[in-house]
């Protein structure tokens, strides 16, 4: 994208009264939080569990020849020993399947170009209005099924399944106050609530 087509952030809010104008790229982060927010989080923990799983079957079967000759001893240590070597073995895959993830993720946004793109977003009291190269759309609040919000953007989810985003990064902090305020007077929903996930950009504990 050439930096003519890259907009600028338009810190603040319009000269009109409840009025706000937003600006940005959408970033892969954007794209990937939002993603994020229709699907399971897979913590470090669930993804132990996946490959703990044919552990408790595999093991067994291999103690089973000297638990039946009486080596109790021998048995016990084949399931320890395989439960704590399938622990390893997740610790050392979490990072490298996380960064595949993600790195799925990415291809599949370009390839549909919907990340390195221009949006702005115009928002009042009756709704939203948001474009992106030939993509327009008007979506009143009463459209809006849920707003979510977590440190970095704010959701809105028209459909179950579907949300855009507005990144925060748009607006200085005065403005975004000012923003809060106007959303849960428009919209009556109460903004601030946070999400099971506190920070999208930070990718470190989930894929």
């Amino acid at each position: 994208m050439s930096s003519s087509n890259k907009p600028h952030l338009w810190h603040g809010r319009a000269q009109e009264p409840g009025f706000f104008r937003a600006e940005f790229t959408m970033e892969f982060e954007d794209m990937y939080a939002m993603r994020r927010l229709r699907s399971s989080r897979t913590t470090f923990g669930l993804y132990a569990a996946y490959v703990l799983l044919p552990v408790f079957f595999i093991a067994p079967a291999f103690a089973y020849g000297p638990w039946q000759r009486g080596d109790i001893g021998l048995a016990a240590a084949i399931v320890v020993g395989s439960v704590l070597a399938g622990g390893v073995v997740a610790a050392l895959t979490y990072r490298p399947a996380r960064s595949l993830v993600r790195g799925f993720w990415r291809g599949f946004f370009q390839s549909r170009v919907m990340i390195d793109r221009p949006v702005t977003m115009l928002l009042d009291r009756d709704g939203y209005d948001i474009a992106s190269g030939n993509f327009t759309a008007r979506v009143a609040w009463d459209g809006v099924v849920d707003i979510k919000e977590d440190v970095e953007r704010y959701y809105f989810l028209y459909e179950e399944n579907y949300a855009h985003t507005l990144p925060k990064r748009c607006f200085d902090q005065a403005a975004r106050s000012e923003l809060a305020v106007a959303l849960k007077e428009w919209t009556g929903f109460e903004t601030g609530r946070g999400l099971p996930f506190p920070k999208p950009a930070a990718a470190g504990q989930r894929l």
